[in-house]
């Protein structure tokens, strides 16, 4: 069939240049951006990375200052002869949640940025 184009996963270069924003969008851009480092220019969000490290960091240490409650009220004199030197039989599930929860915050801590 003449004049029938057949079917491509490649668009043509006019149908490039007639659909740019198509063909080449955002994906395009960010390969030349990233073919020099002279054309790499990001923002850096020095301001929002600080302030949500701050937050992680608070959420941190409220789960810090909330352990050290739990273990200053189990090694207290009146408290009950509880072995606080155990993880297997931990004697109190709020504390093993804390630990927990401060597993999870210091990993997206660490990891973060």
């Amino acid at each position: 069939m003449a004049g029938v184009r057949q079917s491509s996963s490649y668009p043509s270069a006019e149908e490039i240049d007639q659909k740019p924003w198509k063909y080449i969008g955002w994906k395009g851009f960010a390969q030349f951006a990233a073919s020099d480092d002279d054309f790499m220019v990001l923002r850096r969000f020095d301001v929002s990375t600080v302030r949500v490290l701050l937050s992680m960091q608070d959420s941190i240490a409220r789960l810090e200052e909330s352990l050290s409650k739990v273990d200053n009220e189990c090694s207290s004199p009146h408290a009950p002869d509880l072995n606080n030197g155990t993880f297997r039989e931990e004697p109190r599930p709020d504390r093993e949640k804390l630990i927990a929860n401060l597993k999870t915050g210091l990993l997206e801590y660490s990891t973060a940025f």
